[in-house]
């Protein structure tokens, strides 16, 4: 959010970001339910669900279907509540309610590749909850299985074979390290269509004219030429901003290109 900010902040204002999930640590698969508006459908399911007793429903967890019975609602006094009666009755995943969102939601209990939760159906007995909940195929989004720890490399190759259409690239994490710099600008170096990578780095040794280690100097001695880095100590985002100014020339017509130099960065603090 803090890096889309600047990049939309610039002048012209572009158009299209995507953003792509990095998976610094293995991920649960999860399955997020359909949305329930706020006001009068939020309490008519909290009283729909109230009058029930015996609820059922299935849900297949990493694999097995996870048979829900003799869910009784009707001590609950709020949705969280109603999601908290579910969530004790499966002990593979958590089961909760985005009151933001209007939703129910069901995460595995476990991570990585192997990690799922499917479509909820109907349990075959008692009170069928599925499609009330909407955790039914048709009603909830698409499940999201999780995945194991990506390094940032490959990630970024997911992105890639997920979608031709971008061309710049940063990640949004302050915690980056100069190696994971490093390990990123070899792979666009090499990568097939070109694309370039923007890095912002607060390192004081970027701007020590006798400093030999910082990333700055390492990356120019690599030689590359689809790498480019921003000294910031006011924001660890602040490259999104030229991005944003670069990406709204048109390329395609005739005296458009732009250099950078005197370009101003709004929201960046010089």
């Amino acid at each position: 959010y803090a890096a889309a900010n600047l990049f939309f902040a610039q002048s012209p204002q572009p158009s299209t970001l995507y953003i792509g999930r990095w998976a610094k640590t293995a991920t649960a698969g999860r399955l997020y339910g359909g949305l329930h508006a706020v006001g009068s459908a939020q309490t008519a399911l909290l009283n729909a669900l109230k009058l029930i007793t015996d609820g059922s429903i299935m849900i297949p967890v990493d694999g097995v279907n996870r048979t829900l019975t003799g869910l009784d609602f009707s001590a609950a006094t709020t949705l969280a509540g109603c999601a908290a009666v579910i969530d004790t009755a499966l002990t593979q995943g958590v089961v909760s309610w985005n009151a933001t969102l209007g939703r129910f939601e069901v995460v595995s209990g476990t991570t990585g590749g192997s990690s799922a939760v499917g479509y909820a159906t109907n349990a075959g007995s008692g009170t069928a909850i599925a499609a009330t909940v909407k955790l039914t195929s048709g009603t909830a989004y698409t499940p999201v299985a999780g995945i194991a720890a990506e390094t940032p490399v490959t990630a970024l190759t997911t992105a890639a074979q997920k979608d031709g259409d971008w061309y710049g690239c940063m990640f949004a994490d302050s915690a980056f390290t100069d190696q994971n710099h490093l390990d990123v600008a070899a792979y666009i170096e090499s990568a097939s269509p070109s694309r370039i990578y923007g890095l912002t780095t607060a390192a004081t040794g970027v701007i020590d004219p006798n400093s030999t280690s910082d990333i700055a100097y390492v990356l120019k001695g690599l030689e590359y030429q689809r790498t480019f880095v921003q000294y910031s100590t006011s924001s660890a985002y602040a490259v999104a901003s030229l991005f944003g100014r670069a990406f709204t020339v048109d390329f395609t017509a005739n005296n458009t290109t732009i250099t950078l130099k005197f370009k101003q960065e709004p929201g960046v603090t010089a």
